[in-house]
């Protein structure tokens, strides 16, 4: 087993803003201290111990890329506001990751992250509200889109011809290979595209290939 302390500040971190360093050593890099999470790593799972604000910059240091399940000790905001920065993790490794909390827990997490346990619009959903009983036994679980329990890693299983696949009479979404760009279109290669969202902000426009234009009673989609 091994355990790493990604973060051990208090509830502002360490210092508490530029200036205010109290009776803090800056000098001292050890005093420069993030929010609280633990991460454990035991027989190739990793569990992660809430879901500090700094969480990003943790697992980054940490070179950890994969959760399999998180635990959390209560609900205050420096120990799960990080929530939103699992998405990452749930798109690389293609999975909804477990969640274990208190009864206690359940409603507020959902009141604040909503988006991320039941999906928004667009968005699907990257983690699952789990029970936490009095031993705490993590094994590896695997989810469908809408969150519901299924036997089998769907990566493994998912078909080379087909991205909606029958189990249980329900409909998954298996995703297919993730290309880089680089791998599909080359530089001055003309190709059309389809605006599905004006830009924003600093944020470009959602483009797709998939072209589709609708009419009155049909829908083109070349």
């Amino acid at each position: 087993m091994k355990i790493r302390v990604l973060g051990c500040g208090g509830s502002f971190g360490s210092p508490l803003a530029w200036g205010r360093n109290g009776n803090i050593d800056i000098n001292n890099l050890n005093n420069f201290r993030t929010r609280s999470s633990i991460l454990i790593e035991i027989n190739n799972t990793n569990i992660l111990i809430d879901t500090s604000p700094d969480l990003r910059q943790q697992l980054y240091s940490a070179k950890c890329t994969n959760i399999d399940a998180v635990l959390f000790t209560h609900i205050h905001t420096d120990h799960t506001s990080g929530l939103p920065d699992m998405r990452a993790i749930s798109l690389i490794n293609v999975k909804i990751i477990p969640a274990y909390m208190s009864d206690d827990m359940k409603d507020k997490i959902l009141s604040h992250y909503k988006f991320i346990f039941k999906g928004d619009k667009e968005y699907r959903p990257f983690m699952k509200i789990c029970d936490l009983k009095n031993i705490f036994n993590v094994q590896k679980k695997f989810f469908d889109e809408d969150g519901n329990l299924i036997d089998e890693d769907p990566v493994e299983k998912k078909s080379n011809d087909t991205e909606i696949v029958e189990n249980n009479k329900k409909q998954i979404y298996y995703p297919s290979k993730r290309y880089k760009i680089q791998e599909v279109i080359k530089p001055n290669q003309v190709i059309l595209v389809q605006v599905l969202k004006d830009e924003r902000g600093f944020k470009g426009a959602a483009l797709s290939t998939f072209i589709s234009i609708a009419g009155k009673y049909i829908v083109l989609m070349p």
